[in-house]
């Protein structure tokens, strides 16, 4: 099911948002120089929905803490592995339950110390959802 364009423009203005926020608390990411697009630090708590339709709600929840952000995507770091190529569903995690909920994609996950490192691409078109 595609997005209609005025949840699509409430999703952007939502990490327009996200990175503003992140710009202004500093933090360039120490390997922007190598990587094609530049991220900023930003270590907020995020909300991370998966779809499960076995489910009562159709959906399970849980915590990550950022890592980076960018234009077009997230780093987190999570207690939880997620396969690559999963849909997911993402939100601050600030106590204000009327944020928008941004669709994307898990495009790596790695095994770390503390957990997974995984990276999360944005989806602004749900038919472009794996």
């Amino acid at each position: 099911m595609a997005l209609t364009y005025v949840e699509e423009t409430k999703m952007r203005r939502q990490i327009m948002s996200w990175l503003a926020t992140a710009r202004q608390s500093g933090g360039t990411d120490a390997h922007g120089i190598r990587r094609r697009v530049l991220r900023t630090d930003w270590r907020p708590f995020f909300q991370i929905g998966v779809d499960e339709p076995r489910r009562v709600s159709g959906r399970s929840y849980f915590y990550v803490q950022g890592a980076n952000l960018g234009d077009h995507g997230v780093a987190v770091q999570s207690p939880r592995a997620l396969q690559k190529n999963v849909s997911v569903w993402l939100r601050l995690a600030d106590g204000c339950a009327t944020r928008c909920w941004v669709p994307a994609r898990v495009v790596h996950a790695t095994k770390v110390s503390a957990g997974y490192a995984i990276g999360l691409e944005f989806l602004f078109n749900r038919a472009e959802a794996v």
